[in-house]
C-alpha cells in the first residue's frame, strides 16, 4: 500500500489511513515484527488507540531493554461485546484533560459533521456542509500545524493553549511558511477551538483574545505575457503533459479558475460555446464563444484521447470513458486539485530552467532534460531528467529559459483574461460577461489592469487625439 502522511506518532506507519506497528532496526534485531493495528473484530485503530498502543509500546520496549529480556507487543485492545457501543479510548495523560492540540485540532477535521460533508439541520437552524475545497484548507493548515517545529505545538496539552501560545505558534508558522499558511492555520484553529467549546470540553475559545492580527495578504496582481504564455504552453507539449497546455489556454480564453476548467465536461461545449457555471459562490452561468486557437486545441486533445482509447481496445484493457474535457493523460482519469497544481507547477519550472536534449549514457536515442537549480526539487511528474549541469558534449537546447516564469501560478491565468480583454478594447461589460465577476466588482478589479500595461494609455491617448481634432473643426 502507498504511504500516506498520516499522524506522526512514535512506531506507527500510516498507509491510506491504517495504522501499522513499524519497529525500529534495534528492535527487529531482538526478533521484533511489524504488525496492524488491528481490534480482533478486524476494525483498525483510531489515532487515539494508535497512539495509547504507541506509549504502552515503547514503555515495554524500554524497560525490555534495560531488562535485557525479550520484548512483548502490548495485546491489542479487546473488541467489545456484541450488542454493545465500545467504550471511548484512554487519553494519553499528556495534560489534566487529557487532551492535546492534536485532539482539538482532529475533533474538528475529522469528525465535525460539516467537515464531512453533512449538513447540520436542527429544527429551523440549517448549517450546510463546508465545501470541499474548504475543508482541504482547514485539513492542510492542520498538517501544517502537526509538521511544525517537529510536532511540538501538535502535542502541547489543551490546558496550555492560550492566546500567548497560539501568538507564539502562528509567528513560527509565519516565519517558516511565510503569511498565507499563518493566515490558513489561523482560520483552522479560530474553527477548532469552536468546535472545542461546542462539544464543552472549554469555556471560551482563546482565538478570540488575540490582541495581535495577521496582516491581509497585498491583492496580487500578475499576469502573463503573450510570450510566456507561449512558452508555458511550448513547455508543456514538450515534456508529454499536453493537457496542462490545454488547460493554460483554456484559463487565458475563458478566464475561468482551475476548479470550473478540472470539472469542465464534454456536455458543456456545445456549438463551440462553452457553457459555465461557476462553483464559487454560486456563481452566475456563462456561455463563452470558443476562440479558434482553443478549438484547435480541442480538437488535437480529442485525437489524442482517441488513439489512447483505441490502443487500450486492442489490448484487451478495459476503456472508462469519462466525461470531463480534461484528464490526467498518464492516469487515464480527471486531476485532483493537488495532483494538477504539482504537475503545472513542474512544467512551469521547466519552462523557467529551459529544457535540453541530452544523449543517453547507455547509448539510446537523447532524453529530455532540464538543469534544476540547487535546493530545488527534481520533477517527479514530468518527462524529463533532472541534472544538476548539462554534460559537456551533445545538449542541443530545445526551448530557451525564460526565468519570469518561475512565479506564474495557474491563478494568474484569469488575472491574464481579463488584462487580454482590456487591451483589446473591451468594456467592463464585456470582460464581465466572460470572466464571470459580478458587476458590482468590476470596477474595483478592473483598476489593477488598466493601468498596468503602455497600450491601455497608448489607446486613450488615441481616442482622445480623434476627438479634439473633430473638436476643432
Amino acid at each position: 500500500m502507498k504511504k500516506s502522511k498520516g499522524p506522526r506518532i512514535p512506531l506507527v506507519a500510516w498507509r491510506d489511513g491504517r495504522p501499522r506497528y513499524v519497529p525500529s532496526a534495534t528492535a527487529r534485531a531482538r526478533g521484533e515484527k511489524g504488525q496492524d493495528l488491528k481490534h480482533p473484530s478486524g476494525s483498525w485503530f483510531t489515532y487515539e488507540q494508535a497512539f495509547e498502543w504507541s506509549q504502552e509500546k515503547r514503555a515495554a520496549l524500554s524497560a525490555s531493554s534495560h531488562a535485557g529480556g525479550a520484548e512483548r507487543a502490548p495485546a491489542a485492545p479487546a473488541g467489545p461485546a456484541r450488542g454493545t457501543l465500545p467504550a471511548a479510548p484512554r487519553r494519553p495523560a499528556t495534560g489534566r484533560s487529557g487532551r492535546t492540540l492534536a485532539h482539538i485540532v482532529t475533533d474538528f477535521t475529522d469528525r465535525s459533521p460539516r467537515m464531512l460533508g453533512k449538513d447540520i439541520v436542527e429544527g429551523r437552524k440549517v448549517r450546510p456542509a463546508l465545501a470541499p475545497k474548504t475543508a482541504q484548507y482547514y485539513r492542510d493548515a492542520a498538517s501544517l500545524v502537526r509538521r511544525l517545529d517537529g510536532g511540538d505545538f501538535w502535542a502541547r496539552p489543551a490546558e496550555a493553549w492560550h492566546p500567548e501560545t497560539i501568538s507564539l505558534l502562528l509567528d513560527r508558522a509565519e516565519v517558516c511558511h511565510g503569511l498565507a499558511q499563518a493566515r490558513a492555520v489561523r482560520a483552522m484553529l479560530s474553527q477548532a477551538f469552536a468546535n472545542e467549546v461546542k462539544l464543552r470540553h472549554r469555556k471560551n475559545n482563546p482565538m478570540r483574545f488575540l490582541e495581535e492580527r495577521l496582516p491581509v495578504l497585498p491583492p496580487r496582481v500578475r499576469y502573463g505575457s503573450v510570450e510566456e504564455i507561449r512558452h508555458l504552453v511550448a513547455a508543456a507539449d514538450l515534456v508529454g503533459r499536453p493537457e496542462v497546455g490545454d488547460m493554460v489556454l483554456q484559463g487565458v480564453w475563458t478566464g475561468q479558475r482551475q476548479a470550473d476548467r478540472l470539472s469542465l465536461t464534454h456536455a458543456q461545449l456545445r456549438d463551440l460555446t462553452l457553457a459555465f457555471r461557476q462553483a464559487k459562490k454560486g456563481g452566475q452561468p456563462l456561455e463563452i464563444p470558443v476562440a479558434r486557437l482553443l478549438e484547435k486545441r480541442l480538437a488535437a486533445t480529442a485525437r489524442r484521447r482517441q488513439q489512447r482509447e483505441d490502443a487500450l481496445r486492442e489490448g484487451g484493457t478495459p476503456v472508462v470513458v469519462w466525461p470531463h474535457v480534461n484528464l490526467d493523460e498518464k492516469a487515464g482519469r480527471p486531476f485532483k486539485s493537488k495532483h494538477y497544481q504539482h504537475v503545472f507547477r513542474e512544467v512551469a519550472n521547466a519552462a523557467a530552467w529551459g529544457l535540453w536534449r541530452v544523449p543517453a549514457e547507455d547509448g539510446g536515442p537523447p532524453a529530455l532534460a532540464t538543469v534544476v537549480p540547487s535546493g530545488r526539487p527534481a520533477p517527479r511528474h514530468i518527462g524529463t531528467l533532472a541534472l544538476a549541469r548539462l554534460p559537456a558534449r551533445g545538449a542541443v537546447e530545445v526551448l530557451p529559459p525564460m526565468p519570469s516564469l518561475l512565479d506564474l501560478r495557474d491563478q494568474d491565468l484569469r488575472d491574464t483574461a481579463v488584462t487580454w480583454l482590456a487591451r483589446a478594447g473591451a468594456d467592463k461589460m464585456e470582460i464581465a460577461s466572460i470572466t464571470g465577476h459580478s458587476l458590482k466588482t468590476i470596477d474595483q478589479i478592473l483598476q489593477h489592469y488598466f493601468g498596468l500595461h503602455p497600450d491601455l494609455a497608448k489607446r486613450a491617448i488615441g481616442k482622445l487625439e480623434d476627438w479634439y481634432m473633430g473638436a476643432e473643426g
